[in-house]
Order: C-alpha cells, then sequence, then structure tokens
C-alpha cells in the first residue's frame, strides 16, 4: 500500500510538472512570438 501511494504522488507530481512546463512554454511563445497573422500582415505592409 506504501509503495502505491508513493508511486501516485511521483505521478502527480511529474503531471503537474509537465503542466507547469507547458503553461510557462506557451506563455514564452505567445509573448515572444506573435502569432502568424501578425507577421504575415507585417509582412505584406513592408513589401507594399
Amino acid at each position: 500500500m506504501v509503495n502505491n501511494v508513493e508511486q501516485c504522488r511521483q505521478q502527480k507530481s511529474v503531471l503537474y510538472r509537465l503542466f507547469f512546463f507547458t503553461i510557462t512554454s506557451v506563455q514564452f511563445l505567445l509573448t515572444h512570438n506573435p502569432p502568424f497573422e501578425y507577421r504575415d500582415f507585417g509582412r505584406r505592409n513592408g513589401s507594399l
């Protein structure tokens, strides 16, 4: 029983880490990489 509880805790912590990592990476990409529409719009304006 103790081993099962410990395994559950480890799995939960890994899940939380993955969740946190994905959120931070998405925020980082959104702040440092504007969406593609904006980039294309800027390119079009630059070519004009």
